[in-house]
């Protein structure tokens, strides 16, 4: 049995078929990782949403800027070159 170690793959460019900037998961635990990203971002979004002050937005702002460079290394990591 094959393992593939690469969990994305990237996307071509706006100008080809597979439109758009970024990373494709081509293995489950690439799947995997999108869902921990979505799901930080909805929890936080809950923890730090209510109520709304001045100090909760910066923390969530924080948190997601933390979790995008941190799925962006990630997904850099593990994309075939």
């Amino acid at each position: 049995m094959k393992k593939n170690k690469f969990w994305f793959r990237k996307r071509k460019g706006i100008l080809s078929k597979d439109l758009g900037y970024g990373w494709v998961p081509i293995s489950w635990q690439g799947n995997v990782i999108i869902l921990l990203f979505i799901l930080v971002n909805v929890v936080g979004n809950i923890y730090f949403g209510f109520p709304y002050t001045e100090n909760s937005i910066a923390k969530f702002l924080a948190m997601l800027g933390t979790s995008i460079i941190l799925f962006a290394i990630i997904a850099k990591y593990k994309t075939k070159k």
